[in-house]
């Protein structure tokens, strides 16, 4: 009997050899990056042995539904390869249990079933919870007849030179390691490693399977990886690119001098051999985005790296660091792949698989990928071996998750064949975290000297006020009335506004702006493009600025002078880093107290915290008659050797270091959270400054009401630029004002967090404003 694995979209079915060789070298190939290649081969050979089943053929053609072929192959590894730890059997057959659903829990029972008509519980999330499916075995003797059929691979590779090292890797990768001292650390390591197998198992079926639907599906998703003719190529672009920057400015320029130095040092570091776990300390305005990927490149060349990845905190700043890359080295090379890319097909497919020379995302998406469980989101993962990882801004990894992170990426240098970087301002003391064992190399040669040096030519004195010495918005406007710029800094969008408003009375709207998460990201980028102008105007206009910290990262502007509300002290330096940016004049940067001040002004608990420790080393500082700086090393790792010894942020939440010690690997993807976005609703908003953006809500809301606000997520990608996020907290004038979309299904309407805003008075300059939204006004919009 012929046994076959899938059916095309004509109803021609794909042979289970066929389907089976081909991802058996597809998953072998991508494991090798990591040195897992026959690994990688024995997930792929019989992934899909329950396909050699009476139950899924008849899935095939139509006759049964819900049986479960991938728990099979989970039962044959388990109980035919014992001279593997059974630790490392356990990983291997929740890798093959998991290719269409997602990771088990560690206790999962892969043991030979007493009862071959058993259902087994799937842990997979769908929209209904989650599904039940049938053991696709239905006797002792259809097992025993797999195990047969299979035996000419088993023995073979039992027999052969590559099984004893095969299970030496194994116990390196699973049993232990010796740079983790405790058992989160070393759980923490084997899940991921799970998870870097189940990337390279399901991208090759997923690709196989598309393959036999069209044959040049693995030339037309994959992008051509680094090469050395295309690194010396890339850095010929990227040389003639800075030096067209460099004929444009003064080099005898003090900032210049230091934006030099920091480029000739990643240049150096990235020429060095060997991967490793290394930082790049540079003061804000140093142009580390030319220098990084100087360092990425030179590293991917030295190294041999398919690949880049450069990660970043902020959705504001992905597309103009990813633009600035494409003018560089072209689209064909750069992928921008974040939650509001709108993808082409082609584009879609690079991004499902990351496969592209440069991968420019989040942490969000990133972070979010190296913790997933289900397969569908852990696809990409293995892309990551073998690459050069760069984080900018990495002092904005929250202090809930730290440990864990640190501990993935400190695997990834040691055994995945990966280069990270940490680049950022403000390097955080993660040394002073008792879980973390902190261990890298900085690329900067004198961070010491070159801050010194930035304090002198910058000329921004930074005054830390008193905390009992507290400011109004009408004092703030008073400091600085001789002033025909200046940009204020707020923690809270109520305080912006505030200030905005008593600018306005003083100056005028025509010279005010006003920067908040509650202006979508067209109406931002519109804001900063007048900004701009303003600011590098020959006869400077006035310009007066209130924001949140939405100015704070990869927005190049260059006021004279400015306040800011006590917050973090990396978010300090960040603000300073927009007074006096090029040292063109001597600037000014108040940091206060506002006199309204309580526990509600700050973005969460975890950012009150962190302010709160600024505050006290500054007055700690006055008393012994010295001033806290923003460009002192010393006064960087008292910040953070007090941040991180306090309660509040000394170790990960309680909940997910749980889950890890459990090896939960849905547990650990829940609690697991780089930005807390679950309780957020999104709106679309009509911007109408923007000819192009009115007409994408006008577009847009035409199509979601002939459809009976039934959304869809192409229409979500497009709309990513008119879009607003809010909490929940605002639901009852969300409902009053906007029409909740919906997600159509085949068991019908599903609600979803996104709603479209109708009533066009609610979204103003101010932006999206629903504070004045009369309750009564619900039923005007009531919710299906």
């Amino acid at each position: 009997m012929t046994y076959y694995a899938r059916k095309d979209k004509n109803g021609k079915p794909e042979s289970l050899e066929h389907h089976t060789l081909l991802v058996a070298k597809k998953s072998s190939e991508y494991a090798e990056a990591f040195g897992c290649g026959k690994i990688g081969e024995l997930c792929g050979y019989l992934h899909d042995c329950g396909k050699h089943t009476y139950k899924f053929q008849e899935v095939l053609f139509g006759n049964r539904t819900k049986v479960d072929h991938s728990i099979v192959a989970a039962i044959l590894i388990f109980n035919n390869f014992p001279e593997i730890p059974q630790s490392a059997r356990e990983i291997l057959a929740g890798v093959c249990a998991a290719h269409h659903s997602g990771l088990r829990c560690k206790s999962y029972d892969y043991r030979l079933p007493n009862d071959y008509n058993s259902r087994v519980a799937l842990l997979v999330k769908d929209d209904a919870g989650y599904e039940e499916k049938e053991n696709a075995l239905s006797s002792e003797k259809e097992y025993a007849d797999i195990v047969e059929y299979e035996n000419t691979f088993i023995e073979g590779l039992k027999h052969s030179m590559a099984y004893k090292r095969l299970i030496k890797v194994l116990r390196r990768f699973v049993d232990n390691d010796e740079c983790l001292s405790d058992s989160i650390a070393i759980n923490a390591s084997r899940m991921f490693f799970a998870r870097m197998l189940l990337s390279c198992l399901v991208d090759a079926d997923y690709s196989s399977a598309a393959s036999w639907d069209e044959p040049a599906y693995f030339k037309n998703s994959e992008l051509q990886p680094l090469s050395e003719p295309l690194i010396d190529e890339m850095l010929n672009h990227l040389e003639s690119y800075r030096n067209e920057i460099i004929r444009g400015s003064d080099q005898t320029a003090q900032m210049n001098i230091l934006r030099g130095i920091v480029y000739r040092d990643a240049y150096d570091a990235g020429k060095r051999p060997g991967c490793g776990f290394r930082t790049m300390t540079a003061p804000t305005g140093t142009a580390k985005t030319l220098a990084i990927m100087k360092y990425a490149l030179e590293k991917a060349k030295v190294e041999h790296h398919k690949r880049i990845f450069v990660i970043l905190p902020f959705l504001s700043i992905i597309t103009q660091n990813a633009d600035e890359y494409k003018k560089i080295f072209g689209d064909d090379i750069v992928l921008e792949d974040d939650s509001r890319t709108e993808y082409t097909d082609q584009t879609r497919a690079y991004s499902d698989r990351w496969s592209a020379p440069i991968i420019v995302t989040t942490t969000v998406k990133f972070f979010s990928t190296l913790f997933a469980s289900r397969s569908t989101e852990l696809r990409r993962l293995h892309q990551v071996a073998d690459s050069v990882v760069v984080f900018d801004e990495c002092q904005s990894l929250p202090s809930s998750v730290l440990d864990c992170t640190i501990y993935i990426l400190q695997q990834l240098a040691k055994n995945y064949h990966t280069d990270i970087l940490l680049s950022t301002a403000t390097l955080p003391s993660y040394n002073y975290r008792n879980q973390i064992s902190w261990q890298r190399e900085e690329i900067i040669k004198n961070v010491k000297k070159l801050y010194e040096d930035y304090h002198i030519a910058k000329k921004t004195d930074i005054e830390f006020a008193p905390g009992d010495k507290k400011y109004s918005a009408k004092d703030l406007v008073n400091v600085f009335s001789g002033n025909n710029q200046a940009v204020f800094i707020f923690n809270t969008t109520k305080k912006a506004k505030e200030m905005y408003d008593e600018l306005i009375r003083v100056h005028g709207q025509k010279n005010c702006r006003l920067l908040t998460s509650a202006l979508c990201s067209d109406h931002k980028r519109d804001l900063i493009t007048w900004t701009k102008q303003r600011l590098k105007s020959k006869n400077p206009e006035p310009c007066y600025l209130s924001s949140t910290q939405s100015i704070e990262a990869g927005v190049d502007v260059s006021f004279p002078c400015g306040a800011r509300e006590y917050a973090p002290f990396p978010s300090v330096a960040q603000s300073a880093g927009r007074i006096n940016r090029n040292g063109e004049g001597n600037g000014y940067l108040l940091v206060f107290r506002h006199k309204n001040h309580s526990k509600y002004d700050y973005p969460g608990a975890d950012y009150m915290t962190a302010s709160d420790q600024t505050l006290h080393m500054a007055e700690k500082k006055r008393k012994k008659g010295s001033f806290l700086s923003t460009d002192s090393l010393d006064d960087m790792d008292q910040y953070y050797k007090r941040l991180y010894r306090s309660e509040a942020a000394k170790k990960d939440r309680r909940e997910l270091t749980e889950a890890i010690l459990e090896e939960n690997y849905h547990e650990t993807e829940d609690y697991y959270s780089i930005i807390e976005d679950k309780g957020q609703l999104n709106i679309i908003v009509p911007y109408k400054d923007n000819e192009k953006s009115i007409k994408t809500y006008n577009t847009i809301a035409a199509e979601l009401r002939e459809a009976d606000y039934g959304i869809t997520k192409s229409q979500m990608k497009r709309a990513s630029g008119i879009t607003v996020s809010v909490y929940t907290n605002h639901f009852t004038q969300i409902s009053a004002c906007c029409q909740q979309l919906y997600f159509m299904t085949n068991a019908g309407l599903q609600a979803t967090n996104w709603y479209l805003l109708e009533n066009l008075q609610y979204y103003t300059e101010h932006g999206l404003d629903v504070t004045d939204v009369d309750d009564v006004n619900l039923s005007c919009n009531s919710l299906k």
